[in-house]
């Protein structure tokens, strides 16, 4: 073992917290996460996958990075986030790796769920919420037993509650992985 081998894993947490405070930061204030934070997060991953496990990590980095954006992009093909949360989960992957990706995955479901929730109370909009969500249901029962074919988002939703600044899900999930482990 060398000694990259040692702190590898040391680095890869470092620069995963500095990578998610920074767009936690940006995407509350700008509504963003810049490229310039994800993109060299991505790169910096796979370098320290190289240089502490050779080919096998970097398969280990590049595969966290596949299956986070994997499990984000569905989201952001639907129009429930933006491509910054997508190159924010794949840039987690790439310095966490996968398995640790799915487990951040978990986290930040929950955690945008709560944040969800408090905005929703918060701005009063929780009647309209539920009513969105049966619309959505409804629309999906109804063309999936009627054997019609549709276009995804098309249920008719009366009024928007709005979007919430997932990359603060993001960091508090990925935060939430490194201080209690899985989750799963």
């Amino acid at each position: 073992m060398n000694q990259f081998q040692a702190v590898a894993p040391v680095l890869s947490v470092g620069f995963v917290v500095v990578l998610v405070l920074a767009c936690t930061v940006t995407d509350l204030y700008n509504r963003k996460i810049p490229n310039c934070l994800t993109l060299p997060a991505v790169v910096i991953g796979l370098l320290i996958g190289a240089l502490g496990g050779g080919w096998k990590g970097v398969f280990f980095s590049g595969t966290g990075i596949i299956v986070g954006f994997g499990l984000m992009f569905l989201f952001y093909y639907l129009g429930a986030m933006g491509a910054g949360d997508v190159k924010l989960m794949a840039a987690v992957g790439a310095l966490l790796g996968y398995p640790a990706i799915v487990q951040v995955f978990f986290y930040t479901a929950i955690s945008g769920g709560v944040i969800a929730m408090l905005v929703l109370l918060r701005n009063r909009l929780a009647k309209q919420a539920a009513r969105n969500l049966f619309s959505l249901v409804v629309s999906f029962f109804l063309l999936r037993f009627s054997g019609l074919k549709a276009q995804a988002g098309e249920a008719q939703l009366t009024e928007s509650v709005g979007s919430i600044p997932y990359g603060v899900a993001i960091g508090l999930g990925t935060t939430a992985y490194l201080c209690f482990g899985r989750i799963v």
